[in-house]
């Protein structure tokens, strides 16, 4: 009686050796026919296309079969020696990535400097004067819009202390840090999706919440201040690639709109930091809507809403700086962009930081990167386009709009920033600033 052989699918190298033992002592081959049919014909065409032939238990077959067996084996060899080396290596980084990762929580810069809050209407500079703070060798710089706000980013979180401090980190942590650690760091415009500056972001979020937990462990009571500076105490550590960690600072530095706008939140950043700093950018209200119209239309469109949040934003700045006096300062958006050098001189005396180079040349993490502009940029450094750009973006009827609804208290905004800073406005004076937006507006 013929012997048969029973083949099953799958099983690699150990099917083709049973099918060679099998065929060496005589056995026929036959494919296990409780298969499904479709599965049958796609096991006997996959031995087709291996040009094996099961017919008879021929010298030429089993030969045949021999043949592929050995190039199997050896394929599998150096598969498996492949892994090994792979595995170690793997191993090895890992263990290495360990012991770093260990000396870093470790070695840990201690962050606990006042915070200066950059803030005011989007559209009118925050971001280009934190990069141009980026580089400077007495500022840890936040890169990016600080997103610890609590439930929105321009709303100051609410530090409960009484909460776990898992529960803190999950309300201060900034998942856009998450996010460019995976994609790099990038803040494209509108009309720029295809075009704007991106750069590596290696803070690890895993890292920067276990440095967090770690920092707040070792605190018996902890206060509101504390669990901030745990928090930045986090965030720059677990930034590996940070240019800018050592070195004696004097301020955290980062930018958040329109957080100065609305109540209770510089009451909430105060009594954090009462050391603290804000610094509000005023722009010319006609420069400011060209921006934030071609900006983001659905928001800015309408003239009557897009002038009334700058009038918010411009009021808030005014009281704040009524308020609080000197830990206020207003800048002019036009002195930044045309007198960048004189502006940021203001700026490092009003700090008590010393004058750099690096103040006149905006960066990410020491890297120079283009103006953050809703118009093409084709060059690095300060663009000084955009404060003129109103002189052929609007109507007459705009222009007359915009200067009946802001003059006064653009006026009252320059005013204040000449008076702290001693410099000359980019229009002399608050009575000047009145008659050319209306000469402008009747052209």
């Amino acid at each position: 009686m013929e012997k048969f052989l029973r083949i099953q699918p799958g099983g690699g190298l150990n099917k083709w050796r049973k099918l060679l033992d099998g065929l060496s002592r005589g056995y026929s081959p036959m494919l296990n026919l409780s298969l499904p049919e479709s599965i049958n014909r796609a096991i006997n065409g996959a031995l087709g296309r291996l040009g094996l032939k099961f017919d008879n238990a021929s010298a030429t077959l089993i030969n045949e079969l021999r043949g592929h067996l050995a190039h199997l084996e050896k394929k599998n060899r150096d598969l498996e020696e492949r892994l090994r080396i792979s595995q170690h290596a793997e191993c090895a980084h890992k263990a290495e990535l360990r012991r770093f990762l260990r000396l870093q929580r470790k070695e840990l810069v201690a962050v606990r400097q006042p915070l200066v809050l950059i803030s005011q209407i989007q559209r009118s500079g925050g971001t280009l004067l934190s990069q141009l703070l980026d580089n400077h060798p007495q500022c840890h710089a936040h890169p990016d819009e600080l997103y610890i706000g609590h439930p929105k980013k321009y709303v100051w979180p609410d530090l409960n202390v009484a909460l776990s401090p898992k529960e803190l980190f999950e309300r201060l942590k900034e998942r856009h840090a998450a996010q460019a650690f995976y994609e790099g760091y990038g803040k494209p415009a509108n009309d720029r999706i295809d075009d704007f500056d991106k750069f590596p972001f290696c803070l690890i979020p895993s890292l920067q919440e276990q440095i967090f937990l770690e920092c707040m462990s070792s605190l018996d009571k902890p206060s509101e201040r504390d669990v901030l500076n745990a928090y930045m105490t986090s965030y720059f550590n677990a930034w590996l690639d940070n240019k800018n960690l050592y070195g004696d600072k004097k301020y955290v530095t980062a930018f958040v709109p329109r957080m100065h706008m609305y109540e209770g939140n510089l009451e909430g950043f105060y009594r954090v930091y009462p050391d603290g700093r804000l610094i509000s950018i005023v722009r010319d209200p006609r420069s400011w809507y060209v921006s934030a119209r071609k900006h983001k239309p659905h928001r800015y469109g309408k003239i009557e809403e897009g002038i009334a949040l700058w009038k918010e934003s411009t009021a808030a700045a005014i009281a704040a700086k009524n308020l609080y006096a000197d830990r206020v300062y207003l800048v002019e958006f036009e002195g930044l962009v045309n007198s960048t050098e004189t502006v940021m001189r203001s700026i490092a005396q009003y700090l008590d930081i010393t004058f750099s180079d690096t103040l006149l040349q905006p960066t990410f993490n020491g890297q120079p990167i283009r103006a953050d502009s809703v118009f093409p940029v084709q060059t690095f450094g300060i663009i000084r386009e955009p404060a003129a750009r109103h002189e052929t973006h609007l109507t007459n009827a705009e222009r007359e709009y915009i200067a009946r609804e802001t003059a006064s208290l653009y006026n009252k905004a320059k005013e204040l920033i000449a008076l702290q800073s001693g410099l000359p406005s980019a229009i002399s004076s608050p009575c000047q600033a009145a008659a050319q937006i209306h000469e402008q507006a009747i052209r």
